[in-house]
């Protein structure tokens, strides 16, 4: 709920203790509402100077302090503070809507709008929407259900805005559109909503915690599976290892000769035993056959050498010599029968070399034959023995994952769990981030525990003080619109008893003032410190010569409307208040402009007129002044004379000057001079407008049609010794902002082009 500024009151204005004491008066913060708001603005900026008031500058309390339509009567409107425009939330308007809304926001106390139903409603709207986006807490009263249901149907589409409907005693049911609005609806019903959500809050936050510490106690079996897993994880990495290395392992296991295992090894060892033993008997089978092989082989080649001798030798003989003597001699011959004999030798010596080498062979296959089923039999063994292992190996490593298996669900599902508590936890978690996730669970169990005694504690609020959690409920709605009948009966408005320590609003909105009674004055008094009535200051609406309305096309740009019959001419409070307090400054006549140089309207029967002298066409007219000397009431200048003409004369003739700001003001320093800026008038003019001259070096850029006109520039030229510091002075005393506005007015006939006043006359 935000903050708003208590109302003017004497915050640091203490009297000072070496005063003498004066008249006997009541408390300070009895009497100071009690005064005239032009007394208190003086007595403010009195303590303000001077560090406090004394007690003979403090006036004494009347004996019944005036009413709130009395003090405003009774002060002096050129002594009020002027508004104070204010930048809008929605700059994009006319510059007659920009204007009178920025002045009614910036405005310190009471502004006055004078306007008919269409043009209140809208004005109304435009303004709580403006004001409640400035931070300001809005009332809106009208004269009925109707109006109120108008504005709250509007201001219930603004995105982000809460609106209230105050209902009166005697109200029908509102529109089911509109029946979310009430205080009942925004009160009772939003409190009931806020337990029902408290309680399901506090379901959900002790869900929660319990949640929590289970995913807490699940970290421990988390732990040990984990730890099961590793364990299981290694020995089966072991598994994978040996059953990579198995050939090897048992191969080196069949050629270890040295090796004292049973079993396989011992059977590779005895049949290598065996076939070593078997391949001695065949190598020494062979080394007889291979002697035998020699033997042979010698025998033959003497057999061949003897008969190659004895071949020789027979061809060494001739006939008729001594051999053949001898031969004749001694016998017959007995070669061929040795060379036949040595033939015979050696073909039973080939034979048997012959039968030797097939011996040899025979033994050399079935060694090659023996060796080579040896080396079938060992691989086969070796294999053998390899599946083997490898079998066992592969039951012992499904038996461990099956086990994995097992344990990486269990890890799975106290990763869910964790996971299910806002707790992070990868896919295959570690020690490290089962040891995060212990701390992380810490934190969350810590604030959910904390968040279950918070929402504890707004369960117990919501059920300790139902009427002062309702009223808070109701503070936080921005703009409150109801009839002014629903005041003091409705939650909305209703003033607990001994008044609030400060208003509940802070600013009232009232479209239809004109209506009511003073009393009802003082009861609006109370409900904020600033005040925007809206009424009818006539009955019925007055040609715009009489009413001088800004707006040719009403606010909103709402079609001119005909004049209403004028009924009885009754004096209402709105009147009173509208005629002490409202200036008009342009109006025209039969197409003429007209300058009103004092406040109270004109009486012809006392008016004298005169045509100026340098000037026929400009009109002067006079009223008799307080030492009946004439003074000049109005100034009428020639038809086609623009606004910014008629400005420059009076400037220059009167040293009447006339700034008509338009919103807030923005200052430039354009080197040569300095610039007041009003953007929401200088949109309009797209590089135009007209320009009067005010003062030496001052000049005035003038937007829009006579009367309805606008300040959008003013320029100040340093080389005449402005600077923005005087400039800021000027802008100060001569564009104050209006406390009252007028802002419809009925239809008028579109006026002739503008001339210019020129020294000698007038110029077409």
């Amino acid at each position: 709920m935000s903050e708003r500024p208590a109302p003017p009151g004497a915050v640091g204005l203490v009297p000072r203790p070496a005063d003498p004491p004066g008249p006997a008066a009541a408390p300070w913060e009895c009497l100071f509402p009690t005064l005239p708001p032009d007394v208190q603005h003086y007595l403010l900026r009195r303590a303000a100077t001077t560090g406090g008031l004394t007690t003979i500058e403090l006036p004494s309390q009347p004996s019944a302090g005036p009413s709130f339509v009395a003090r405003y009567l009774a002060a002096d409107p050129t002594a009020l503070p002027p508004p104070a425009p204010v930048a809008l939330a929605d700059p994009d308007r006319p510059p007659e809507e920009y204007a009178v809304l920025s002045h009614s926001l910036g405005c310190p106390d009471l502004f006055l709008v004078d306007a008919d139903e269409v043009d209140a409603i809208a004005f109304a709207t435009d303004l709580a929407g403006e004001a409640a986006a400035a931070g300001e807490r809005v009332l809106v009263l009208t004269p009925g259900p109707a109006e109120a249901d108008a504005i709250l149907g509007r201001l219930a589409r603004s995105p982000g805005l809460l609106v209230g409907r105050a209902v009166a005693p005697d109200e029908p049911p509102l529109p089911p559109a509109l029946a979310s609005h009430t205080a009942r609806a925004q009160g009772t019903d939003v409190l009931a909503d806020a337990r029902r959500k408290v309680t399901a809050a506090l379901a959900d936050a002790g869900a929660k915690l319990a949640a929590l510490r289970s995913a807490a106690t699940a970290l421990v079996p988390l732990r040990a599976a984990l730890d099961r897993c590793g364990r299981l994880g290694a020995d089966r990495d072991q598994l994978l290892h040996e059953r990579g290395a198995l050939p090897a392992a048992v191969d080196s296991e069949a050629g270890n000769s040295y090796s004292d295992a049973a079993g396989f090894a011992a059977e590779i060892r005895a049949r290598a035993q065996t076939h070593a033993a078997d391949l001695a008997r065949t190598d020494a089978a062979a080394a007889v056959v291979a002697a035998e092989l020699a033997a042979r082989r010698d025998e033959l080649a003497k057999l061949k050498q003897e008969k190659d001798e004895l071949a020789r030798q027979c061809e060494g003989k001739r006939p008729g010599g001594l051999s053949s003597f001898m031969k004749g001699l001694f016998g017959r011959d007995s070669a061929p029968d040795r060379i036949a004999d040595l033939d015979a030798k050696t073909q039973a010596a080939a034979s048997a070399l012959a039968a030797a080498e097939a011996s040899a062979a025979t033994l050399a296959a079935a060694r090659t034959a023996a060796e080579q089923a040896f080396l079938t039999e060992r691989g086969t063994r070796i294999r053998g023995e390899i599946g083997r292992r490898t079998t066992a190996l592969d039951e012992q490593l499904t038996t461990l994952d099956t086990a994995l298996l097992a344990i990486r669900d269990e890890v799975r599902a106290g990763r869910e769990v964790l996971l299910g508590v806002g707790v992070d936890c990868p896919t295959d978690p570690t020690a490290d981030h089962l040891d995060a996730a212990a701390t992380s669970l810490a934190g969350l169990t810590d604030r959910a525990a904390a968040e279950v005694e918070l929402t504890r504690g707004w369960a117990a609020t919501l059920t300790a003080d139902e009427a002062a959690f309702v009223g808070q409920l109701l503070e936080q709605v921005r703009v409150v619109i109801g009839p002014v009948a629903a005041l003091g009966g409705d939650p909305f408005v209703t003033i607990p008893p001994g008044g609030p320590t400060r208003p509940p609003f802070d600013r009232v909105v009232w479209v239809g003032a004109e209506a009511e009674a003073p009393a009802d004055f003082d009861l609006v008094a109370r409900y904020a410190p600033r005040w925007v009535l809206i009424g009818s200051e006539v009955d019925g609406f007055p040609d715009a010569a009489a009413r001088g309305r800004h707006g040719p096309m009403g606010y909103r740009g709402n079609r001119p409307r005909p004049n209403k019959p004028t009924g009885s001419s009754r004096v209402t409070t709105f009147r009173k208040l509208w005629q002490h307090m409202h200036r008009t400054l342009w109006t025209t006549e039969g197409g003429r402009l007209v300058a009103r140089l004092t406040a109270a309207d004109l009486d012809r029967t006392a008016a004298t007129s005169e045509p100026l002298a340098d000037d026929p066409g400009i009109e002067l007219r006079f009223v008799p002044g307080p030492d009946r000397v004439p003074v000049v009431a109005q100034v009428v200048f020639p038809p086609r004379t623009s606004v910014a003409a008629a400005k420059t004369f009076l400037a220059r003739e009167l040293g009447e000057i006339r700034v008509v700001p338009c919103g807030p003001v923005d200052w430039h320093d354009a080197g040569d001079h300095v610039a007041a800026v009003w953007q929401a008038a200088e949109s309009l003019t797209r590089g135009g407008g007209e320009w009067a001259d005010l003062a030496p070096g001052v000049r005035e850029k003038v937007t829009g049609s006579s009367p309805d006109s606008w300040t959008a520039v003013v320029t100040f030229d340093k080389a005449a010794g402005w600077n923005m510091a005087r400039a800021a002075e000027w802008v100060e005393r001569h564009a104050a902002a209006p406390r009252t506005t007028a802002l419809a007015r009925p239809a008028a006939l579109p006026e002739p082009p503008p001339v210019r006043l020129v020294a000698a006359g007038v110029a077409g």
